[in-house]
């Protein structure tokens, strides 16, 4: 079972994964995810969380700092847009 390791906020965020499965939360708020964020997974299977119900948007310039996610959760997402 995953374990939650960090939940994103409004301003720059580092979260630094370990071997194991892991968890990130991405809150409701449209500027939890941002360029300024450092995340890496780790090793095993780490997961993006996204809790926002609205209209989801994900652009290459958000992800500049994500490194070894190996799945996004969007399922509370009504409409998913993603743009690399």
């Amino acid at each position: 079972m995953p374990t939650v390791i960090g939940r994103l906020t409004p301003g720059a965020d580092t979260i630094i994964g370990t071997n194991a499965d892991e968890i990130i939360e991405v809150p409701q708020g449209i500027n939890n995810l941002s360029a300024d964020d450092v995340i890496d997974g780790g090793g095993g299977h780490d997961v993006l969380l996204f809790e926002r119900e609205a209209a989801l948007n994900i652009t290459e310039a958000l992800l500049v700092g994500v490194t070894r996610i190996e799945e996004f959760d969007v399922r509370a997402s009504r409409d998913v847009y993603i743009r690399l």
